[in-house]
This record gives structure tokens, C-alpha cells and sequence, in this order.
């Protein structure tokens, strides 16, 4: 049984290969129970050499993993073309909204700021959070956190890795929420225009730089 019940979990690529660096990927179906990506995300994976489809597979060959197709195309342009971000975190965030998630797992900055000025209702998770709340909660011993989070800092600067607020066991989905979500479309002129030049920068060598 995992340690949050009745959560709904979408992960982004690079959250994944932290974790798999750190042997940490267990933990999600410790922590979970069930993780979602969509398609993007499991071709970001597989990368484009052998040692990432291995690396690919050794994540997937977890059971805790279901890949999705996304149903809202132009939400994911939409990201894409005007707040700049990859295809992965683009499909992640849309699918997060069509699956009601609880919890989205995602470490780049450019993405995260896109989902809080949105106002989707989730709670927002990156590697380093993970592996603190895995200590936290009791499922990976004293002796290993320290390690593991030595691990996820040397392989990445883009890790998001401020004090996030305790996870309930089981997270509330309330009307207010759901009617927010509702009324916060990816797409609506309410968040064009909020592009910043710092959401363009670097975009094609970050996830080169995270292997």
C-alpha cells in the first residue's frame, strides 16, 4: 500500500532521471502507489543514444508507471509556442489538468511558474522534494537521504529544492478548487502575454544537460 492514498500523480521527464540517478525511482511507488506520464515524457526517456534507452527502461520497468495520451493538442501548442516551454512539460501540465491531479512532479523553473500563475491546483513536487518527503514520512532510512540528495544536487542546478509544505495523507479536492481549474483554461487571454524572456532562455540545452 503506498504512503498517500487516493492521489493523483503526473511526473515530468526530468524529475525521473534525477531519481533514477539516485536509485530513488522506488520511491514513487512507496510514496504513490501509480504515476502518470504522458507519451511526450516517455519518449523524452528514451532519448536518442543507447544509454538512454537503457536508463529508460530501467525506469519504466517499474509497475507504478502508466503512459497517457494527452486529448487537449492545442493546450500543449499552447505552451510550447507561447510560454516556451518543451513538449514534455507542456503534455505533463495538460494532462495534470484533464486527470484532476493532485500532484505534479516537475523541476524546471520556466514550467513551475507557468502552473502557479495558472492557478492549477496541485501540489508541485521536484526530485529534492520527493526524496524530503520520502525521509520525512519514514521510507528512506537516515543514513540514505543525505546521500540521495548529495546525488540529485551534483546532477542537476535546475532542481527546485526549497522547503515544500508537508503532504497530507490524503489530499482534498474541494468544489472551490474544481471550479477554479475549470475557469483557468490554458489558452484564455487571461495568462497571454505573461511570457518572459527568461522562459525562452536556454530552452534546447536543458535536457541535455540533466544526463
Amino acid at each position: 500500500m503506498s504512503f498517500l492514498q487516493n492521489v493523483v500523480v503526473v511526473s515530468d521527464t526530468s524529475p525521473l532521471i534525477y531519481l533514477e540517478k539516485a536509485g530513488q525511482i522506488p520511491l514513487l511507488e512507496k510514496m504513490f502507489g501509480h504515476v502518470l506520464i504522458p507519451e511526450s515524457v516517455r519518449n523524452e526517456l528514451f532519448g536518442k543514444t543507447p544509454e538512454h534507452e537503457a536508463e529508460a527502461r530501467k525506469i519504466l520497468k517499474s509497475d507504478c508507471f502508466s503512459v497517457l495520451p494527452v486529448r487537449n493538442t492545442e493546450s500543449v501548442r499552447y505552451y510550447m509556442t507561447e510560454m516556451g516551454l518543451h513538449r514534455g512539460e507542456s503534455e505533463a501540465i495538460t494532462l495534470a489538468r484533464e486527470c484532476n491531479a493532485n500532484v505534479l512532479i516537475m523541476d524546471e523553473s520556466a514550467a513551475r511558474s507557468v502552473v502557479s500563475e495558472e492557478g492549477l491546483p496541485v501540489y508541485l513536487m521536484g526530485a529534492m522534494g520527493i526524496v524530503r518527503q520520502g525521509y520525512e514520512s519514514g521510507l528512506i532510512s537516515d543514513k540514505r537521504s543525505p546521500s540521495c540528495r548529495r546525488c540529485l544536487a551534483e546532477r542537476s542546478r535546475n532542481i527546485y529544492s526549497r522547503k515544500i509544505p508537508e503532504v497530507p495523507r490524503r489530499l482534498p479536492r474541494t468544489p472551490e478548487n474544481n471550479r477554479n481549474q475549470g475557469n483557468r483554461t490554458s489558452g484564455s487571454p487571461e495568462f497571454r502575454g505573461r511570457q518572459s524572456s527568461g522562459f525562452r532562455e536556454n530552452q534546447g540545452q536543458r535536457k541535455d544537460k540533466m544526463r
